[in-house]
C-alpha cells in the first residue's frame, strides 16, 4: 500500500497538481507552485505524449508496416439495400522513409487505394470514392 501511495505522489507532483516542497541545506523548506493555465496545460501534455509516441516524426527510423485485418459490419442505420458499410478482409501497407517520402496502400474488398509522397508532391489514386474508416 505504501508503494502505491508513493508512486501516486510522484505522479501527482510531476503532473503539476500539487505544490512541490524542497528542503534546503539550512533546514528551511522552499515551496514552489507550478505554473498552470486552465486550457494550455492539458493540451500541452497531449502534444508531448504524441511527440513521444509518433513514429512519423522527422529523424524517426524508417519502417515498413503491413497489417492484415477483418472489418465487421457494425450497426447500420441506412435503409435496406443502401448500406455504405463494407465488411471483410483487407490489407494496409505503409513504407515510411521521412515526412517527405512515404507510400501507403490499402486493399479492402474491391476497393484499392495508393497514396504516395515524394519529391515534394503528394498523389493519391483510388478505385472509388469509398473511404474505409
Amino acid at each position: 500500500m505504501r508503494v502505491v501511495l508513493l508512486v501516486a505522489s510522484f505522479i501527482l507532483a510531476a503532473s503539476g497538481c500539487v505544490p512541490i516542497t524542497v528542503a534546503n541545506s539550512d533546514g528551511t523548506e522552499q515551496v514552489s507552485q507550478p505554473e498552470r493555465t486552465s486550457v494550455d496545460r492539458p493540451i500541452e501534455w497531449f502534444r508531448r505524449a504524441n511527440d513521444a509516441t509518433n513514429i512519423r516524426l522527422p529523424g524517426s527510423t524508417p519502417f515498413r508496416m503491413k497489417v492484415t485485418f477483418h472489418a465487421f459490419p457494425g450497426i447500420d442505420f441506412s435503409k435496406p439495400g443502401q448500406s455504405p458499410i463494407q465488411s471483410g478482409d483487407g490489407v494496409y501497407e505503409e513504407v515510411w522513409l521521412s515526412p517527405e517520402k512515404w507510400r501507403r496502400e490499402i486493399t479492402f474488398g474491391d476497393y484499392h487505394a495508393v497514396e504516395v509522397r515524394a519529391d515534394g508532391v503528394r498523389k493519391m489514386q483510388s478505385s472509388s470514392d469509398y473511404e474505409p474508416s
